[in-house]
């Protein structure tokens, strides 16, 4: 990968970078990444998320590679650090590995317990990177759902068909977002 130093953005599914790939540390600055490590041969392992305001890829700069793959889960926009507009920022980094390590905790709670309650807690993670004041959320795919959640895929759909017509999550169309995963989100309904 060339070395860009300006924002670059990414439609959902697509690769960003692959593991063992030099490459820059990138800020989050919209949207959602799947980062995999190695799993068995052509088999991706989920092993965390990044939402807006997170660092990306920080141990190529440490190793001279990274360590895990990453993917857009949703439309994103990725913008290379320290440089940018976003390095000015004071205790950036700090924030963001805060921010990353209370992540990582919500998202092993994801992976155990009623299954129900794993999806609403994605769905929560998901909306909370959003800034948007009416509670919009653009879910990952529902394979990605259940990757995340140690769910399978059909469970992932069960559930998000129910919280659909108990009318916890409204469809909503967005341009540029596949139909099936734009919701507004009843958070007063969504408490199980």
């Amino acid at each position: 990968m060339s070395q860009p130093r300006h924002a670059l953005s990414f439609r959902p599914g697509t690769p960003i970078y692959g593991i063992g790939v030099p490459g820059l540390a990138w800020r989050v600055e919209r949207g959602s990444v799947r980062l995999d490590g190695n799993g068995t041969p052509g088999e991706a392992r989920f092993a965390s998320l990044a939402l807006p305001g997170d660092i990306i890829g920080s141990e190529a700069m440490l190793f001279g590679t990274y360590a895990f793959a990453a993917s857009a889960l949703t439309e994103c926009e990725l913008s290379p650090w320290p440089e940018g507009a976003a390095s000015a920022r004071s205790g950036s980094l700090l924030r963001s590995l805060a921010t990353a390590q209370r992540r990582a905790a919500d998202l092993v709670a994801l992976r155990g317990g009623e299954a129900v309650r794993r999806v609403i807690g994605l769905i929560r993670i998901m909306a909370n990177s959003n800034d948007d004041a009416a509670q919009h959320v653009v879910l990952p795919t529902r394979q990605d759902i259940a990757d995340i959640t140690a769910l399978r895929l059909e469970t992932v759909s069960r559930i998000i068909k129910r919280l659909e017509r108990d009318g916890m999550l409204q469809p909503v169309r967005i341009d540029g977002v596949h139909a099936t995963r734009s919701f507004a989100v009843d958070f007063g309904r969504l408490a199980v």
